[in-house]
């Protein structure tokens, strides 16, 4: 664990704790930094780290610092599970369904830090969570709940569970135009009565807003500016939805396909509105709407740049099955260069030099270009910066012919055309210079085996 991490951990920590009047000793700050930093440093975890914690952190208000701090420390699909320190303050809510699911018990304790969450969030007896209903958001909030409870009221509590629940993504306003954080003051107000929490009309609206600043931070790399800067973080994401790409460049073609696919296919359904909230004047309407223009923006790239590198996997990947339907990504492209890697066995570099280049017709496509052809700003453990296979094909027959094979590359997809159909469907210059280019490595690789150099 990164000493420097723990610091900074503690820092935010003691900041908090000394602004609510809170009676933590220096001691047990260190004991939760620690325990912050161990479960958000795992392997597993590459966007929703500790550095992750920390820039959501990055605000003077000691609520929504602690809620920063916590509001990612369960996250079951990403650490395979739930860590035995967490699981002895949690276990009496929850149990195993079918060895897969997590339900709430039926049977509950009489508990009031956890009847606070379950009531923030709308959650029941018997109910089976869901990542995408905010099941890691709950188990997070309840797992804060039951540590923070020894030196935090009630009162106080409520605010920072507020936080997390506002930092579930990706919501849409219900069939009646109910919102989901008026869903959440509404709860709030309940709550505030039944457990006698003391907020005044005014101090519910400003945990609303509080929460949505908070919420908003959270997915702040959707907003950034910078396209490239979004892309990064979407491909330090993408290890956390499939853990086999952390087998570093061993992992196959199809699962590689089956990870960019899942991502394509979850942001071509995402709105810039579903991204950002929203609650009276937090942000403003100026701000607001700038915020939803540069995530649909964002979008739109990320969107385009998938779909030309799935059309380019797509491509290898029924290619691949000629050999084995789990061909690994490295047999196919040579793998991930590497300091010691002087042969330069690498797909890439027995690719064809093109007669005739397509030029983008807009911004979106030249950023796209560009992305593929240079990279993305930051390294991965598992794939390459740039893509110039997927640059390739682009600048060979242009978008307007990438998207169409992308709806082939869906339909192989779904089963309902075979690898070879899709081929079929493929100009026969991308398909040609793929082969050509694959074989072209496959015999410098038998001349490296032979102790001769590998002539491109």
């Amino acid at each position: 664990m990164s000493a420097s991490l723990i610091q900074r951990c503690q820092h935010k920590l003691n900041y908090a704790f000394n602004q609510l009047q809170a009676p933590v000793s220096f001691q047990e700050i260190e004991a939760l930094a620690d325990q912050i930093v161990q479960i958000t440093s795992r392997p597993s975890r590459h966007f929703h780290d500790t550095e992750h914690l920390l820039e959501v952190a990055d605000t003077d208000d000691a609520i929504e610092i602690l809620a920063a701090l916590f509001h990612d420390l369960i996250y079951v699909q990403v650490d395979s599970g739930i860590a035995l320190n967490q699981t002895f303050y949690i276990a009496p809510f929850i149990e195993e369904l079918n060895g897969q699911q997590i339900i709430i018990r039926n049977k509950l304790p009489e508990d009031r830090a956890y009847e606070l969450v379950a009531a923030l969030f709308d959650m029941h007896p018997g109910q089976v969570l869901s990542p995408l209903q905010g099941e890691n958001e709950f188990l997070s909030a309840l797992f804060t709940a039951k540590v923070l409870q020894t030196w935090l009221p009630l009162k106080a509590l409520a605010q920072v569970i507020v936080c997390i629940e506002a930092t579930i993504p990706f919501r849409s306003v219900a069939a009646e135009g109910m919102t989901p954080m008026i869903a959440l003051q509404q709860r709030l107000e309940r709550a505030n009565q039944r457990f006698a929490l003391g907020f005044s009309a005014q101090d519910i609206h400003a945990s609303i807003k509080r929460a949505v600043r908070l919420g908003n931070r959270d997915i702040k790399n959707f907003s950034d500016p910078n396209p490239v800067a979004f892309l990064d973080n979407t491909w330090h994401i993408l290890p956390e939805l499939n853990q086999d790409l952390n087998k570093g460049d061993v992992y196959t073609v199809r699962q590689y396909r089956r990870t960019l696919q899942k991502m394509s296919g979850f942001l071509n359904s995402l709105s810039a509105e579903r991204v950002i909230g929203r609650f009276a004047d937090e942000p403003s309407e100026s701000g607001y709407q700038d915020l939803v223009e540069r995530i649909a923006y964002n979008l739109e790239v990320a969107r385009a740049y998938l779909g030309m590198k799935l059309v380019a996997i797509t491509v290898l990947e029924a290619l691949a099955l000629r050999l084995h339907s789990d061909t690994p990504v490295s047999l196919m492209t040579g793998g991930l260069p590497s300091v010691e890697d002087n042969v330069g066995l690498h797909l890439e570099n027995y690719l064809p030099p093109l007669e005739q280049i397509y030029w983008p017709g807009n911004s979106v496509e030249e950023q796209v270009l560009q992305l593929l052809e240079q990279g993305r700003s930051l390294d991965s453990h598992y794939d390459t910066k740039h893509s110039p296979l997927s640059a390739f094909m682009l600048k060979s027959i242009g978008f307007t012919e990438m998207q169409r094979l992308q709806k082939r590359a869906w339909q192989m997809f779904a089963e309902e055309i075979s690898g070879e159909e899709f081929l079929k469907h493929c100009p026969d210059v991308l398909v040609e210079a793929t082969v050509s280019a694959s074989v072209h490595l496959f015999e410098a690789r038998i001349q490296v085996l032979r102790g001769t150099e590998a002539q491109h």
